[in-house]
């Protein structure tokens, strides 16, 4: 139960430890900081835009947070 807490406050925790994906730290960042909360426990954004180059890794972002927003609604 303890992780499934750790989860929605690190979703990129999810991304690690549960899919087995190591994610960059600039990639960890993009999902934790997409799924952050404001102060009335809304979430902060609506819309993700991704401007990377080549293999920047925006596959492997849209995968994990499809993944973690299943996982966010079961």
């Amino acid at each position: 139960m303890r992780d499934i807490l750790k989860y929605f406050l690190k979703p990129s925790e999810f991304v690690k430890q549960e899919l087995g994906l190591q994610l960059f730290p600039k990639q960890a960042e993009i999902i934790d900081k997409y799924y952050g909360r404001d102060e009335n426990g809304i979430d902060k954004y609506k819309y993700l835009t991704l401007m990377c180059g080549m293999r920047a890794g925006k596959s492997t972002i849209i995968a994990s947070m499809m993944l973690y927003q299943i996982f966010r609604f079961i």
